[in-house]
């Protein structure tokens, strides 16, 4: 009887040590994947190792990062409302979970996180542009224009930041200060096609209307298809034949 609770106690423990060894290795592979930007194979891998790993913080912490990545902000938040509980102090976990928070629109929930955030470290541009953006998408302008100001003070160059300031400036109608913020995004040069298209409106509210060519023209060279820009172009350069005409 001895022998036979042994040898089944000794099978369970070889079990258990070969699910961790899978679980471990399918981690590894999911991150892996998430590093190659193939974020369905990396959630496959890590949903495989969750089980095995339940007290595992940075598992939990990718898979929020995954879904978000995917779009599917409900269980970017689950993900990272687990990882949070298991490690309440990992300050990315707090501002990434805030993001997912925004997308989903639960306005309250985001702000508390950014305020239990802000105990943990108060001086990260990207909290502020975060912070920023939870009252830009409650049509909150003037107010959001307070922390992408401290945003940037923090990192003038995050571009981000600088763009998400011009375009609550370009809501309030006060279209010179957008030009300028937006300006200084387009000087750093970022790969996003929305930053010169929203430059392009400032220009062409004050009038610079070879300058909105030119930016909304830059933008086309980053995405051809990108169909705002698409639009505003062929608008001011009619517009701006009008003008000449007339001259």
């Amino acid at each position: 009887m001895k022998k036979v609770i042994f040898l089944t106690v000794m099978v369970i423990i070889v079990l258990s040590f070969q699910l961790q060894v899978l679980a471990n290795e399918n981690y590894q592979q999911g991150i892996e994947a998430f590093e190659n930007r193939d974020y369905i194979k990396a959630i496959e891998a890590f949903q495989a190792a969750y089980s095995e790993m339940p007290n595992h913080h940075y598992l939990r912490y990718m898979m929020g990062l995954t879904y978000y990545r995917l779009g599917d902000y409900r269980n970017s938040a689950r993900y990272f409302e687990e990882a949070h509980q298991i490690l309440p102090d990992h300050y990315k976990t707090l501002v990434n979970l805030s993001r997912a928070y925004l997308n989903l629109k639960e306005w309250d929930k985001c702000l508390q996180t950014l305020k239990l955030a802000e105990t943990l470290k108060d001086d990260d541009d990207d909290l502020y542009n975060v912070w920023g953006l939870l009252y830009l998408n409650q049509k909150e302008y003037l107010k959001s224009t307070e922390f992408f100001i401290k945003s940037i003070e923090l990192n003038p160059k995050n571009y981000f930041a600088l763009n998400n300031l011009g375009l609550a400036y370009l809501k309030l109608g006060e279209y010179l200060k957008a030009s300028i913020e937006l300006q200084k995004a387009a000087e750093l040069n970022p790969p996003y096609p929305f930053i010169y298209n929203n430059l392009g409106i400032a220009y062409e509210n004050i009038g610079e209307l070879d300058k909105a060519i030119e930016a909304y023209n830059r933008a086309l060279d980053l995405n051809p298809n990108y169909k705002k820009s698409v639009v505003n172009l062929e608008r001011v350069l009619e517009k701006r034949y009008k003008n000449t005409k007339e001259e």
